[in-house]
């Protein structure tokens, strides 16, 4: 009787032990999930779920830091790599040949969307960089939040092509209303003497002299590109907006040259005396000259 007894109790004890080995039929069937952050910032740790989930874990589970990113950091450090931010966090890198370029293009509503890379299109929105929050460019701070564009198409086209012209500008609210008012007469059919006054007060309040301003209206309302208006087009894009009388007479000198008739060594010489007029460097010169030999314009001829 007692040794029955004492095979029943030792059988008890060892039977939990032998269905230990065997694993259980849920375990069997789930999936480790790997730590990850939720698009709201909150963080979900690792965990088992059951195969046959509908979502795919994401694999870009970056956390942003405090620390804004510094000169240093926001330089690839490895090669054929791209930075990925979470605002102004630099945050981690992906290989860029895991990702898909977007060249840059303009929206219906005149901004422009900066060249960029984004994940490759598969079924899950879960590791979509929009999804995640993940950007590989840093966000630009708006220049005039306030800034809206007219309603009409037109005119607003205008606009922007006058704003991107000035971007290097610094607008005030007085310079922004001279632009959104010249737009306006460069849309319409008014007087070339009314559109060249208002497109005067523009230029002028950006701080071009009156030849300067004449010259870029000129090219506004005409869209014609002589060898002159082109040369004004380029010291606008060099800062430069004033001329001095001397300065006035070698761009026009060197403006008349610039025809495929003319003796090759006059033009490069008039250039090199028009731009070192101008102070510009000595090494930028000649590059500068060959440019503009590369140039096809309707009219040689000075219009001023």
């Amino acid at each position: 009787m007692k040794k029955g007894l004492l095979i029943f109790l030792s059988f008890i004890l060892v039977f939990p032990l032998f269905f230990g080995f065997f694993p259980d039929n849920s375990e069997a069937k789930s999936t480790y999930v790997k730590g990850y952050y939720r698009k709201d910032g909150t963080y979900v740790k690792g965990h088992y779920r059951n195969t046959g989930g509908s979502s795919s874990p994401s694999k870009y589970d970056y956390k942003s830091t405090t620390t804004k990113p510094s000169l240093t950091t926001t330089k690839l450090t490895i090669k054929n790599t791209v930075n990925l931010y979470k605002g102004n966090n630099l945050v981690g890198q992906e290989p860029i040949n895991e990702l898909v370029y977007v060249k840059g293009y303009y929206r219906k509503d005149g901004t422009f969307v900066r060249p960029h890379y984004k994940t490759s299109p598969n079924h899950f929105i879960r590791d979509n960089f929009s999804y995640l929050g993940l950007s590989t460019l840093l966000p630009l701070e708006k220049k005039y939040p306030t800034y809206k564009y007219n309603l009409n198409d037109e005119i607003a086209s205008i606009e922007h092509y006058l704003y991107t012209s000035t971007i290097n500008d610094e607008l005030s609210t007085y310079q922004f209303k001279n632009l959104k008012d010249y737009a306006v007469k460069l849309n319409k059919s008014n007087s070339v003497n009314t559109t060249e006054l208002y497109g005067w007060l523009f230029y002028n309040s950006l701080g071009y002299d009156t030849y300067f301003s004449e010259a870029l209206v000129k090219f506004d309302q005409t869209g014609t590109l002589t060898s002159e208006l082109y040369l004004y087009q380029i010291l606008s894009s060099m800062g430069i907006k004033q001329l001095t009388y001397t300065q006035r007479t070698n761009l026009s000198a060197y403006a008349q040259s610039l025809s495929p008739n003319e003796n090759i060594n006059n033009v490069i010489n008039l250039g090199k005396i028009f731009y070192d007029s101008l102070g510009v460097a000595s090494e930028e010169v000649e590059s500068q000259i060959e440019l503009d030999l590369l140039q096809n314009f309707s009219n040689n001829l000075s219009e001023n």
